[in-house]
């Protein structure tokens, strides 16, 4: 459950981040009339990714024996990379977050683009949220329900401040811990698929799966950290 809270909460401050900036950009503008379409275009983003998290997780219980454990094992190991993505993404934003959005996106003003900017925004965060939960497939669903709602609501916070107070948020320390939590899961991740696929060596896989995703990636973590902090 605490692997789906943080997910969520991770995919779903992101696509905020996008999302948010955009409604305030709309109405501050004057262009508070268009903010529909945004909204449209979330929507139905977060429908298709209900939908779609229903049909890939329903086709996942269907497999069985054999081939069961060698997806769940590929697919741990894809989610390990699927992270590393996510972690040299997040090294990558910005210590604030503007909120003037022509300084990011060339958005055009019209429903159309709007409408298309949201629902790719949502429909990607979504399904990255879906790949996560796949290996989780055959937990109680119940719980990884309710460790999605957590996530996005805890994810609901930050926003809410930024909405409401429309400035600036220093959010590198959010993405810093979450750096360091995805930096474990990871690990956790490639070891549980190494383990799976090589069941004959099942302990000595799953430590050396760890190992070689994590300490490399906290030394590299802790010395960036180390770095900007002597810089001060």
């Amino acid at each position: 459950m605490s692997v789906s809270i943080i997910m969520a909460f991770r995919e779903c401050l992101e696509m905020l981040l996008i999302i948010l900036p955009l409604l305030i950009f709309l109405n501050n503008i004057g262009k508070k009339s268009l903010s529909k379409y945004v909204y449209y275009g979330s929507a139905v983003g977060i429908v298709i990714n209900i939908l779609a998290g229903v049909f890939l997780i329903g086709q996942v219980n269907k497999l069985d024996g054999y081939f069961h454990q060698l997806f769940l094992g590929g697919s741990m190991i894809f989610l390990a990379i699927l992270i590393l993505y996510s972690i040299v993404m997040l090294s990558k934003q910005s210590k604030e977050l503007t909120l003037n959005v022509t300084e990011k996106y060339d958005v055009k003003l019209n429903g159309l683009s709007l409408f298309l900017l949201a629902f790719v925004t949502v429909f990607r965060e979504g399904i990255e949220i879906v790949l996560f939960l796949l290996p989780l497939s055959s937990e109680n669903p119940l719980k990884l329900a309710l460790g999605v709602l957590l996530g996005i609501i805890l994810s609901l916070i930050p926003a809410y401040i930024l909405f409401k107070t429309s400035a600036k948020i220093n959010v590198y320390i959010i993405f810093s811990i979450l750096t360091l939590i995805l930096i474990f899961i990871g690990g956790h991740f490639l070891g549980e698929g190494l383990g799976i696929i090589y069941p004959e060596a099942e302990n000595f896989a799953s430590k050396f799966g760890e190992l070689i995703y994590i300490v490399p990636l906290l030394f590299l973590f802790l010395k960036r950290e180390l770095r900007k902090y002597l810089k001060k």
